[in-house]
């Protein structure tokens, strides 16, 4: 078994039991989706501790199924940690007033969804009288809570938007995040500590990226010269729509990757970026 002092940061095919002899001082991260699943295990007190674990499996009638399977293949994910985030990206996201009580956004949402067989988490934006409600489905809610009972559960779009309302430089100009990933990318609207936008966008050409960017931003009458856009997220989306970006958006820069999260290991950068910052969060 792998001691503490030695150096965990490592991609893993497989988490087995024998990868670390004492999981109560590792947190795990996991991150769920209808197309697979990520998993990250670090420990806060031990530098180069990271080990990032991709868990895709092909898409099918039966998500739930699919990733049950893919939990039980990795047992290291069963053990005990000293703390358990579940990222999860829900079917659908809604942005929703805070001020009303969960019996009303429930109604809200039924008139839109079918939850006959769905269940709803709340998760707070860190902006004033916004919420994120997500949708998801019992199976899955269920699965989670009864293999996970400890873990505390959070959308994507709730981690992307608390994160980047902590950051500094909030204001009246409103800021724009975009958050990628290798099919989709978030994007999250703030002005000052009101929440303006927070939506995802799937694609599959850069191209169609940059042209969602403008749209939401245009959509809210913001004027490209007072506002800036920062990017996070897969490296090779974000390279190719910030050179683009920039012929209409003279303020494109790069999100600032949390010092604290690189120092558990430089793999780190290529796990999902809402996954990484959840822990900074909740």
């Amino acid at each position: 078994m792998m001691e503490m002092s030695e150096k965990l940061c490592i991609f893993a095919d497989m988490l087995t039991q024998d990868l670390i002899s004492d999981t109560s001082r590792f947190r795990l991260l996991l991150r769920v989706s209808d197309t697979g699943a990520h998993a990250v295990i670090f420990a806060p007190d031990s530098d180069g501790s990271l080990i990032n674990a991709p868990l895709p499996f092909s898409p099918s009638a039966d998500p739930v199924k699919d990733l049950q399977e893919v939990i039980y293949d990795n047992p290291l994910l069963l053990n005990e940690f000293s703390s358990t985030i579940i990222v999860i990206e829900p079917r659908v996201t809604f942005p929703m007033p805070s001020e009303l009580d969960f019996p009303l956004r429930r109604d809200i949402i039924a008139r839109q969804c079918d939850l006959s067989s769905s269940e709803l988490i709340d998760d707070p934006s860190g902006l004033n009288s916004s919420l994120f409600t997500g949708v998801i489905s019992r199976d899955l809610f269920t699965f989670l809570r009864r293999t996970f009972p400890s873990a505390t559960l959070t959308t994507h779009l709730g981690t992307l938007t608390r994160y980047f309302a902590s950051r500094p430089g909030r204001g009246t100009t409103p800021r724009t995040l975009a958050s990628f990933r290798p099919d989709a990318v978030d994007v999250v609207i703030t002005s000052g500590n009101r929440l303006l936008l927070a939506n995802s966008f799937r694609f599959t050409d850069p191209d169609d990226a940059v042209f969602y960017l403008l749209a939401c931003r245009r959509a809210l009458g913001i004027e490209e010269e007072n506002s800036e856009v920062q990017l996070t997220g897969h490296r090779p989306h974000r390279m190719t729509v910030t050179t683009r970006l920039r012929q209409f958006v003279p303020r494109v820069m790069p999100a600032i990757f949390p010092p604290e999260l690189f120092k558990a290991g430089k793999d780190s950068l290529l796990a999902p970026f809402d996954l990484m910052i959840s822990s900074l969060t909740l």
